[in-house]
């Protein structure tokens, strides 16, 4: 299993559930904090690389870099943004839910 396979396997799940929840209407809020999260990761990724503190083993890699970092570490920073989204706005359904049931008692 490469890590692109992994990547697809955590990623894809995320990306459905957003867009079945929000079809297009948050992709042009969104699309500010994934650039941002994308350029993070390319310093950072880069750094971390180029530093030593981390290695791949080049058998699991796709072969595309951007500079120094595998693209498979970019899943993860793409797919964080929709995955907060998500998570906010299933944390305030169960805050309301509970909130409106102790206020009924």
């Amino acid at each position: 299993m490469t890590y692109l396979n992994l990547n697809t396997f955590f990623i894809a799940p995320i990306f459905i559930a957003y867009f079945l929840r929000y079809r297009t209407t948050r992709l042009c809020r969104d699309r500010m904090p994934v650039l941002f999260m994308v350029l993070s990761t390319a310093l950072f990724d880069n750094l971390i690389v180029l530093s030593g503190i981390v290695a791949y083993d080049p058998t699991k890699l796709s072969g595309i870099y951007v500079l120094n970092a595998p693209i498979e570490d970019f899943g993860y920073a793409i797919a964080v943004v929709p995955l907060v989204v998500l998570m906010r706005d299933l944390v305030g359904k169960l805050t309301k839910g509970g909130a409106s049931k102790k206020a009924g008692n």
